[in-house]
This record gives C-alpha cells, structure tokens and sequence, in this order.
C-alpha cells in the first residue's frame, strides 16, 4: 500500500513541476512581450509534453534558476546557448535563452533530447570562471571539470560553461 502511495506522490508531484513550467512559460512570454496567441500556446505545451515525458523539467527549473542568478549576480547574459535546448520556446520565455526561436523558425529538436541534455551556455572569457566559482560557493548543483571544460551536473542535464571566441 505504502509503494503505491509512494508512486503516487511521485506521480503529482512531476506533474505539478509540469504545471509550474508551463505557468513560467506562459508567464515569461508576457513579460517578454510575446503575444500568447494560441500557436505559441500550442508550442509551449507541446514542448513542456516532451521535456515532462524525458523527465526534464526539473533540470529545465534548475538551469532556469541559475541562470536568473547570474543575471542577478553579474548582471550578464549567457553570450550564446547550444545543445538540446537550441530552438525551444519554453527556455526562451523562461530566461534560458535570450533569443526568441520564432523569429527565426527554429524548434527544438525532441532527436537530441535525452537523458543526460547537454547544453552549453558560453561567457565571455573574462567572466566565465567568476560565474563557475560563484556557482561552486553557493551550491547550485555539482560543479566539476570535465576535459579540461567546468561543468554543471543537474538531474538529468549536463551544463558546460565555454567560452565566447573573440577575433
């Protein structure tokens, strides 16, 4: 009895993360300044269905609140995001990404979603290894160094930090 319950709980509890991800969404979208209408609407569920069914959410929650705490802290933007979530709608109105893929027609492409995600987020040299120590002092998730390359370990997500390349 004590199992199902258990299951159960695991059960809502993932699906009020994906609640609370689409509410962000959806939120965000407002904030930005993009029209809800229902194509974006649409976008955002769709994708929020894919990242619930790869047990994604709480990482995208997780990388969603560090970046917000860069942006605090620094007051700086990743200087380019790639990886699994290139093109998503859902990481764009949530702060992830600072460029909306609809302008550009492009969609996230659910072929490289697995578990682990990789994403890379790039900063400017002179600041990319103050964020990976800050990052490390306030215990935002396992920061190690992987190749040479300072990495983020959330569930399910793997975050590297790279290095914007200036000519």
């Amino acid at each position: 009895m004590k199992k199902r319950n258990s299951k159960k709980s695991e059960v809502m509890a993932g699906r009020a993360k994906c609640e609370s991800l689409q509410f962000q969404a959806e939120w965000g979208a407002k904030k930005l300044g993009v029209e809800v209408s229902d194509v974006v609407r649409q976008r955002i569920g769709e994708e929020i269905m894919v990242l619930c069914n790869m047990g994604l959410v709480e990482a995208v929650l997780a990388l969603k609140d560090t970046v917000e705490g860069i942006k605090g802290q620094f007051s700086l933007n990743p200087e380019g995001v790639s990886g699994a979530l290139e093109g998503s709608m859902v990481a764009y109105c949530v702060g992830i990404l600072d460029k909306n893929p609809m302008d550009s027609d492009e969609v996230i492409n659910p072929n490289v979603l697995s578990a682990p995600c990789m994403v890379k987020l790039k900063f400017d040299n002179d600041v990319r290894n103050q964020v990976v120590e800050w990052m490390r002092e306030k215990d935002y998730g396992e920061v190690k160094t992987m190749l040479g390359k300072p990495v983020l370990k959330l569930k399910n997500m793997i975050v590297e930090f790279g290095r914007v390349m200036r000519e």
